[in-house]
Formats: structure tokens, C-alpha cells, sequence
């Protein structure tokens, strides 16, 4: 992420990391809008992606801690989609969605082993 980003992150300027993944084929569909602005499809490749990029980013390299990960990445975001308690929380009510990730996994992202298929934006960008 750029350092202005976690300029505005650790400033409290941008309280969530999201994203705008998208449910079309990247190849055949994200040109349709070339003469018409307004029928390009939403969303860049990388919703897989997210969470090991901020941590890798954010946590490993002490820019936020891990609790302030877990208020950017699912408590806030629930909270501004008005889905807060039920998503966002592991509490007694709540739905239980639950991530398991391994923090000292590392590698690099790469479209061959990723879900995504054709193209990510963090494809030979980021490394994990």
C-alpha cells in the first residue's frame, strides 16, 4: 500500500480496508465500457488477496497492530454496512465467520495460484 494510505490509516483519517472485487470475466468484460465510461463493470482482482496484503503490510511491519487489523479489516466495515453485531465480532449471538490464516506464511502472489483467474492488481507487486 502506498505510504499515504497508512498515512491516513494510522491518522484515523481512513478507519476500514476494503475492496471491490468483482464477479465478471476480466478478459472479455472489463472493455465493454471503452466507448461508454458508464459500462465498465466495477471492481479489480484481489479480494483473495487482501487480508495477507495488509498484514504483511500493516502488522509485520508495525504500521498498525493487530488489534487495529482486526477493527480495519471486519468490525469497521460491518459497522458502516449496519451488519454490527451479527458480522464484525466473535461474540455469543454473532454469526461465527471465521478466518483462519497463518501470519508467517510467505510467498509471492501470482495468478497461477491464485482464484482470481485471468489478472490481480497485487500480481507481481506484493510479496507475502
Amino acid at each position: 500500500m502506498y505510504l499515504s494510505l497508512w498515512e491516513a490509516i494510522q491518522k484515523d483519517w481512513l478507519r476500514c480496508v476494503s475492496s471491490d472485487p468483482f464477479g465478471f470475466d476480466w478478459a472479455k468484460q472489463k472493455h465493454l465500457g471503452k466507448g461508454d465510461f458508464t459500462s465498465i463493470p466495477n471492481g479489480a482482482p484481489g479480494l483473495q488477496d487482501r487480508l495477507q496484503v495488509l498484514w504483511t503490510n500493516g502488522v509485520d511491519t508495525g504500521r498498525i497492530t493487530k488489534q487495529r487489523f482486526v477493527r480495519l479489516w471486519a468490525t469497521t466495515p460491518a459497522k458502516i454496512n449496519g451488519l454490527y453485531p451479527r458480522k464484525g465480532t466473535l461474540a455469543v449471538g454473532s454469526d461465527a465467520d471465521v478466518v483462519l490464516f497463518n501470519p508467517k506464511a510467505k510467498g509471492a502472489i501470482s495468478v497461477k495460484d491464485s482464484f482470481h483467474g485471468s489478472t490481480s492488481i497485487h500480481t507481481g507487486v506484493w510479496s507475502i
